[in-house]
């Protein structure tokens, strides 16, 4: 009973002045709380095609903990095809995607799909132009007359093929194409002399020159250069939730510093606790992969790195207008770098 009379002769006004100081203090904590701290909010990202090296900068933000840094509770689907990648974003099952420049230009001008490329991972072509190096095809005038390989008919790798041939004013109907898949093998193909070149990815080129086959190639790049990998939200998520963006990509930004400069080797194997990453096994070739990947991020300079570069747009809009891919209007319109700059 001492105790509560102790308490019924508190001055009112100061009880009502510890009562305003503790109010104070508990809001300056709530608001001391780093993301991380708070209730991790839920984040889907989709990858154009399954689990790949190449796609090291999201696969380490999830397994190096950069996305929960953010306050993030990210999960990582494989994608099967960059079309089903944008399915997925458009019906609201995932946050962002990585998928080509062109097939964001496609689904804009084709299927009038508010999307928005908020960061260019992948500066220039992942492609390449293979052939054998006793027979070479050097550029796309080379090309006349002979039968090309490409990954899929319709595809990222015959939009390639089109838009070289387009920009060195070759008719592409004077080029013939086979479907041969993005894999070494199939240079067999071409020793057969069944085709004369083919187009594959950076990781396919490395496998091939480390199986000891004599090979010629270079990047689609020269002849086509427009924005290869674009991370892409819908519109609705920038104007609605543009601190979700600068989370995300501060997050990525992170995981590429930390790739540039540790062991990738151990990164690799924190990576493979979280992901079938496809040809692992393969180790010298998977880390050589990636440090050519690293390249592409950095072929505009490190000023433009994850910066979605203007020509490059514009390129690809004249592009994809000349071969009938698509129609851009306002090809500003498609891209920003306000998220990055925050970032």
């Amino acid at each position: 009973m001492a105790k509560i009379g102790e308490f019924e002769r508190i001055h009112r006004r100061e009880m009502l002045g510890r009562t305003v100081a503790g109010a104070a203090a508990g809001a300056m904590a709530v608001s001391a709380i780093s993301p991380s701290a708070l209730a991790a909010e839920k984040l889907s990202f989709v990858t154009p095609f399954r689990y790949l090296i190449g796609f090291s900068p999201v696969l380490n933000a999830h397994s190096g903990g950069h996305f929960k840094k953010q306050g993030f509770d990210s999960e990582v689907i494989g994608g099967n095809g960059s079309a089903s990648a944008l399915q997925q974003l458009i019906a609201g099952r995932a946050k962002f995607v990585r998928t080509g420049s062109v097939d964001v230009m496609k689904a804009v001008a084709n299927q009038n799909v508010p999307l928005l490329a908020v960061s260019t991972i992948v500066q220039a072509s992942t492609f390449n132009v293979v052939s054998p190096a006793d027979k070479p095809i050097k550029s796309p005038e080379d090309m006349k007359g002979k039968k090309i390989g490409v990954v899929s008919v319709g595809g990222a790798t015959e939009n390639l093929l089109n838009m070289m041939l387009v920009r060195s004013g070759i008719d592409p109907k004077s080029v013939p194409r086979q479907r041969v898949g993005n894999s070494p093998g199939a240079f067999g193909l071409v020793k057969q002399g069944r085709i004369s070149a083919y187009i594959i990815s950076t990781g396919s080129v490395i496998a091939l020159q480390k199986s000891g086959e004599d090979i010629h190639h270079w990047s689609t790049h020269k002849y086509a250069p427009i924005p290869s990998q674009v991370y892409t939200c819908t519109k609705a998520t920038a104007e609605q939730e543009p601190e979700t963006v600068v989370r995300f990509l501060r997050a990525v930004k992170a995981s590429v510093a930390e790739i540039s400069g540790s062991d990738k080797g151990k990164l690799l194997d924190r990576m493979l606790k979280d992901f079938n990453i496809i040809g692992a096994k393969r180790r010298e070739t998977t880390i050589a992969s990636l440090e050519a990947e690293m390249k592409l991020w950095l072929t505009e300079g490190k000023e433009n790195l994850l910066r979605n570069v203007p020509q490059l747009w514009a390129n690809a809009q004249d592009l994809t207008a000349k071969v009938g891919i698509a129609r851009i209007d306002d090809v500003k319109a498609l891209y920003t770098n306000r998220f990055i700059d925050k970032a």
